[in-house]
């Protein structure tokens, strides 16, 4: 549900899910992205500044080929956008994102 919410940017639904279910904050797709991962895919910079502010965020979680969100923030062209949302990642306050985290092709986010 929360994927689907991330995907159709609709925060209000996002902010009631988490209210009711706040065990879906982490929770992954069959592919293992959460949903941080996939609105920083999506664009999605209100629901990446949500999910920043929870405090039981698993920042460093990775999907099947081991790409935190930070990895998906690094991918693509370097929209306005895109780096935004890479901007708001490194600045989190609340927690810390690990620069140094390998995929499964020993690949890190800045590679």
């Amino acid at each position: 549900f929360l994927g689907y919410a991330c995907i159709s940017h609709n925060l209000p639904l996002i902010e009631l899910l988490l209210e009711h279910e706040p065990k879906l904050l982490n929770e992954p797709t069959q592919e293992g992205q959460t949903p941080l991962m996939i609105s920083v895919n999506e664009g999605f910079t209100d629901g990446v500044q949500c999910f920043l502010q929870q405090p039981n965020l698993q920042r460093n979680a990775s999907d099947q080929q081991g790409n935190a969100a930070i990895h998906h923030a690094c991918f693509g062209s370097a929209s306005p956008m895109r780096l935004n949302i890479l901007r708001m990642l490194l600045d989190d306050t609340n927690g810390q994102f690990d620069l140094e985290k390998r995929t499964e092709q020993s690949h890190d986010p800045l590679m």
